[in-house]
């Protein structure tokens, strides 16, 4: 299937946890006027849960990510305004749920039932113009992290990060094929 096509300049932003992705966001499209799609966050019914619980929360977290980024990148592909997209849909399902198999936070049936339905979804998006992917140092994430102070983000781990950010190093590598990435250094 070919990938849908779109009118204006897209951009992802892409990057670990505490990189940098928000700020950035906010700060191109005050400059550019640009659109920009953040990161719902906020809005998250299940984020306080999953960090205060991953493996009973995973799968919900994911889907629930899923969705929301999904809806986020179909107003993107409708969109005849250059636009921002804090954290792409490629996040979720190429690095946040295999990491979360991998730790056994998400079960084989619960994570193959996920990776059907990412895979679907991405058939049906365009793939951002460009990716700026962000990176820092773990313990610079950690720092940020803690000055953000979200109460249910104190207990995250460097391991955790660290794990995140090899998984990020890979799909780099393999995105920067179909889609030009700059990193940054943040």
């Amino acid at each position: 299937m070919s990938e849908p096509d779109r009118g204006a300049a897209y951009v992802g932003i892409s990057g670990n946890i505490g990189a940098g992705k928000t700020r950035l966001t906010r700060v191109l499209s005050d400059r550019l006027g640009w659109e920009a799609y953040y990161e719902p966050v906020i809005d998250n019914p299940y984020l306080e849960d999953f960090y205060a619980d991953m493996a009973r929360y995973s799968f919900h977290l994911q889907v629930f990510f899923l969705s929301e980024r999904f809806r986020a990148m179909q107003r993107c592909a409708a969109s005849r305004r250059p636009l921002l997209q804090d954290r792409t849909l490629y996040e979720d399902g190429e690095i946040f749920a295999p990491t979360l198999h991998e730790l056994g936070m998400l079960s084989d049936r619960d994570y193959a039932n996920y990776r059907a339905l990412y895979e679907t979804l991405l058939a049906t998006v365009p793939a951002p113009d460009r990716i700026l992917h962000l990176s820092a140092p773990t313990q610079l994430l950690l720092d940020r992290i803690r000055a953000r102070n979200r109460p249910y983000e104190r207990h995250v781990d460097a391991a955790y990060l660290d794990r995140l950010e090899r998984r990020y190093d890979a799909w780099i590598d393999r995105i920067s094929k179909r889609v030009p990435v700059r990193r940054v250094d943040t």
